[in-house]
């Protein structure tokens, strides 16, 4: 892709991102309430799972696959964040992604 149209391109899809997320809400917040919201579930989600292997007790359900889905990519994602360093620090939720990474996305640990 020529770089002008690269640039034009790159601009209209952030714009589009920040008009989304100004329309769920969160835009409209300051960086510090949305990291702080943040924590607040990191926190609620630790505290939940506590020492169990799932959520609801030893078998996963689609709360399990929510939270996952929202873990993974705080966890695992290549780019550092304030709330990625937080969540990091939640040993039990480190040990939940871990376990679920290798229980149903294996091929995924090595690649």
């Amino acid at each position: 892709m020529p770089p002008v149209i690269r640039n034009i391109a790159a601009d209209y899809y952030r714009c589009k991102i920040k008009q989304q997320i100004h329309g769920h809400g969160m835009g409209k917040h300051r960086a510090v309430e949305i990291f702080t919201r943040g924590i607040h579930d990191i926190d609620a989600l630790s505290t939940c799972l506590n020492d169990k292997k799932y959520f609801l007790g030893n078998q996963s359900t689609t709360l399990d696959a929510s939270a996952f889905g929202m873990l993974v990519n705080t966890l695992r994602c290549p780019i550092e964040s304030p709330l990625k360093e937080y969540a990091l620090t939640k040993n039990n939720l480190i040990q939940y992604v871990d376990r679920i990474m290798a229980n149903y996305y294996p091929d995924l640990l090595t690649a």
